[in-house]
């Protein structure tokens, strides 16, 4: 599918520009500088547009490989900690020891199946299906913390038996990544986490000897601030305003860009973001008993990775939710932790072990008894029906909110969505997951909810969720690449190309041509104004002379209440979607009275 806007062709097209330029200090997007974010995610576009060519396939593939490193590290590390499990403790019904025999003979034991299934949660999950597919910097700043926390925790649990530094090397050069990636937050959110991690265990200073934190600084510093450095001495305190001040500073203590929300946004990103995981994830974080440190204190260190996802969850979570600003994609970080907790819990569920306050056995017993099912277990599994049946009853009643859908870039997406019949394939395919999931917990087969959770998301993501993207695609982009390509023919030397009443930056990547974005028709009027008497005009770098039209894109509605119909030379140079592409005179433009805007 073609990149997405807003946000999405600013990165691409600025990681295009520094291939263009040479110059791979400063980011520029349509000939302006864009200090939005520091250039670890230009430079991996660019240097994949080197090799397989500039489209949308290398501009995304920073984020695709970002998230398999995230889904691989995920998967290495609950391999190496998880505890292993005796497929033949009695208690554990017949299909579950099946299960691991199967697993055994294959070479496979317990220990594996946890590790996929949390490196499979952590890739289906809504929040990653999206940003591991977008040419933009969050899943490459989440890969890099989510790399340094790992090494950290491999570092920290195998330190109790030989301690080394080659784990924290790692860990403070992924920092130094996410330094280059999106800022100081590379460095603040692993910083945070470990802290309260080491605070909770008492073992602060213990930690701190041993990851030698100024040899670390002393390496981050040498792999991040060379970028910053030279940034800063090209564009001094325009850099340090914009990037420092206003992109990190401001938005965690006020409102950029109208991104407010309210104190609980970031508990519905969550639920949503990492649907339908999200219904074990507050039983999972329950089942940590913070408040029985003694339990933790008295496990060895790599007994103590469940622990270490709580509070890389909890941190992150904490942290912008006290942010000003808030985002979706702020708590992208924070997904490895949640399918490392929820992985956990399944692998308990699977063996028997959902109760952490497991009985003790009874006399003569060598074996404890099959622990009682607590609330938590009721709840999770009841919420993932309800979430099952919450999805059917929302696509049923798609002929209700449907009309209600009024987004000027897709005029026709509520018939479009109506004709595809793909909202009836997805009620289908929750309602069977709701009754099927309903059924295996009425007749106590709980252990397989998570196997029906995963078949389902499959089945929807490869019948409906790809075929819904592509239609979404073919309403709201597919039209500004056709006008993109109609513009790049019809263009004249030196003519400007214009577009007015909105911004849409994906035309610049399209076209490869610069781009003059206007707020309101009146803006391109005085900007793009004639001089007053005839005479020979050149462009600013006097290569050629001013064109006497403008190329100019608007929406359907702006063409109609703008009247202009009365100023542009044909009906219409190109028409897509809810777009137009004209050619109108520049005096024709400047003198043009429109009607009062609506």
């Amino acid at each position: 599918m073609g990149l997405v806007d807003e946000t999405e062709p600013l990165f691409v097209e600025a990681a295009r520009q520094m291939t263009v330029t040479g110059d791979w200090i400063t980011p520029y997007f349509n000939g302006e500088t864009r200090f939005d974010k520091p250039p670890l995610i230009y430079w991996g576009i660019a240097a994949f547009n080197s090799i397989v060519g500039v489209n949308e396939w290398s501009a995304r593939l920073p984020s695709a490989l970002s998230a398999l490193v995230l889904m691989g590290g995920s998967f290495w590390t609950i391999w190496k900690f998880v505890p292993a499990v005796d497929p033949m403790e009695p208690g554990r019904d017949s299909s579950t020891a099946l299960l691991q025999k199967t697993l055994a003979h294959w070479g496979l034991d317990g220990r594996w199946w946890a590790a996929a299934l949390g490196a499979a949660i952590i890739g289906l999950t809504p929040e990653t299906i999206v940003w591991g597919r977008a040419g933009v910097s969050d899943m490459l700043l989440s890969a890099c913390i989510g790399v340094s926390l790992f090494a950290f925790f491999w570092g920290y649990a195998t330190a109790e038996r030989s301690p080394k530094m080659g784990w924290y090397w790692v860990s403070y050069g992924a920092i130094a990544l996410g330094i280059l990636a999106k800022g100081p937050i590379g460095f603040v959110l692993p910083a945070l986490i470990i802290f309260c991690f080491g605070l909770y265990l008492g073992e602060l200073g213990i930690i701190w000897r041993e990851i030698k934190p100024w040899r670390g600084l002393a390496l981050i510093l040498a792999l991040s601030l060379p970028w910053y450095v030279a940034v800063t001495t090209v564009h001094g305190q325009t850099y340090i305003d914009s990037f420092f001040g206003y992109h990190n500073f401001s938005r965690f203590t006020r409102v950029v860009n109208q991104h407010a929300a309210p104190w609980y946004f970031y508990f519905i990103v969550v639920a949503v973001g990492f649907l339908p995981w999200s219904a074990f994830l507050p039983w999972s974080l329950a089942r940590l008993n913070l408040l029985q440190r003694s339990h933790w204190i008295s496990r060895s260190r790599g007994d103590r990775l469940r622990l270490f996802a709580g509070f890389w969850l909890i941190a992150i979570f904490g942290f912008f939710n006290i942010a000003v600003t808030k985002l979706p994609s702020y708590v992208l970080p924070a997904m490895p932790a949640a399918g490392i907790l929820v992985a956990f819990l399944v692998r308990d569920i699977w063996t028997g072990n959902w109760d952490t306050k497991a009985p003790l056995p009874r006399p003569g017993t060598r074996h404890p008894l099959r622990p009682t099912k607590t609330w938590g277990f009721h709840a999770s599994h009841w919420t993932l029906v309800g979430t099952f049946a919450l999805l059917t009853v929302g696509f049923i009643a798609s002929p209700l909110w449907l009309p209600t859908i009024r987004d000027p870039d897709m005029p026709n997406i509520a018939i479009a969505l109506t004709q595809s019949g793909l909202l009836p394939r997805a009620t289908v395919i929750f309602a069977v997951a709701a009754v099927v999931s309903a059924v295996v917990v009425l007749w106590d087969r709980d252990r397989h909810l998570p196997l029906i959770t995963g078949i389902t998301l499959v089945i929807f993501f490869a019948t409906t969720a790809i075929p819904l993207i592509f239609l979404l695609d073919s309403q709201r982009q597919q039209p500004l690449r056709e006008i993109s390509a109609a513009a790049v023919q019809t263009r004249q030397p030196n003519e400007p190309l214009v577009m007015a009443g909105f911004n849409k930056p994906s035309m610049a990547f399209y076209t490869q041509q610069p781009m003059h974005f206007f707020k309101r028709l009146t803006d391109a009027q005085k900007a793009l104004a004639p001089p007053a008497r005839p005479e020979p005009r050149t462009t600013p770098s006097g290569t050629g002379e001013v064109s006497d039209t403008v190329l100019l894109v608007v929406s359907n509605n702006k063409y109609e209440d703008a009247n202009l119909t009365a100023i542009s030379t044909s009906d219409s140079l190109a028409r897509a979607g809810a777009y137009r592409l004209l050619r109108i005179p520049r005096f024709d433009l400047a003198s043009h009275q429109p009607p009062p805007d609506k």
